[in-house]
């Protein structure tokens, strides 16, 4: 029997065109880089025989920057045959992949569009006119009583044939996050809206995005936690306790510390594009 994963997110890039205050990933730093589908393909087949994922999402970063992300998304649904598989993204990139987004929803993919910014909204609404054309019709987040329950949190749900295709988040708040942070990991934890949301990563699967961020951020800066980031061991597919390390994930783990004691905020708009330099940033901050 395979092990059931709640939230499994597929993280192929560090790379985003948009600098988010508090991104839960580090994605508004100088940090960068994509997963080719080439070095993943195993990884994620291998994968597949061994968890079931019931939310299961590609992202990043912005996933759209990596130049294979239709190879990723039409990778993961080859092997994966989760119910729920979604391509999320920040919408900006959408005009560009008219033709492949069209593949997906056809082969079952739902495109999960969180937009960051108001600024962005009406390019988007126009995209997805371009993908969907008349063929579909719309509800709101409050008018869906189907399954998945959690549905019910977007804004807007498009369907095709009577199949979701697209679901649109408009902005919201995040939370404070840090990296460098000397925090309760117990308590960190459980303020986290993210414990139960864990990251593949180069063939790894990681606690949460945090942590996958962190590696982009450790192999560009010296951070304060370097030895307690490194110390973390994500759950490898060839681990002999495989299936104890599989449940340890709901646990809480040293690292949680990193991101101190999490509390909602206020997001500001516009939202940046101008990436933030950590050590420029630190050393400002200290004065």
């Amino acid at each position: 029997m395979k092990h059931h994963i709640e939230m499994g997110q597929w993280y192929i890039t560090h790379t985003c065109n948009l600098a988010c205050n508090n991104c839960l990933s580090y994605n508004n730093y100088k940090i960068s880089g994509h997963e080719s589908w080439e070095d993943n393909e195993d990884f994620v087949k291998a994968w597949s025989e061994r968890v079931y994922i019931e939310d299961c999402s590609i992202i990043g970063g912005e996933p759209f920057a990596n130049p294979d992300i239709h190879k990723w998304a039409m990778g993961v649904r080859k092997y994966f045959d989760t119910q729920d598989l979604k391509v999320c993204t920040n919408g900006t990139y959408l005009d560009l992949h008219i033709d492949n987004i069209k593949k997906w929803i056809d082969a079952g993919i739902v495109l999960e569009i969180q937009h960051h910014d108001p600024m962005h909204k009406e390019k988007i609404d126009i995209a997805i006119q371009q993908i969907l054309g008349s063929n579909t019709n719309k509800i709101s987040g409050k008018e869906w009583h189907g399954d998945p329950d959690y549905y019910e949190e977007f804004d807007e749900i498009y369907f095709v044939d009577n199949r979701v295709a697209i679901v649109v988040v408009g902005t919201y708040d995040f939370y404070t996050h840090t990296i460098n942070g000397e925090g309760n990991a117990e308590l960190t934890h459980k303020l986290c809206a993210w414990r139960d949301c864990h990251y593949f990563y180069k063939g790894g699967l990681y606690k949460c995005g945090a942590l996958v961020g962190a590696q982009g951020m450790l192999d560009r800066y010296n951070l304060k936690n370097a030895d307690l980031i490194q110390q973390y061991r994500p759950v490898s597919i060839h681990d002999n306790d495989l299936e104890t390390r599989l449940t340890s994930l709901k646990y809480s783990v040293p690292q949680c510390a990193m991101c101190n004691n999490a509390k909602k905020i206020k997001k500001t708009f516009p939202v940046g594009i101008k990436k933030i330099d950590y050590e420029q940033h630190i050393s400002s901050s200290s004065k």
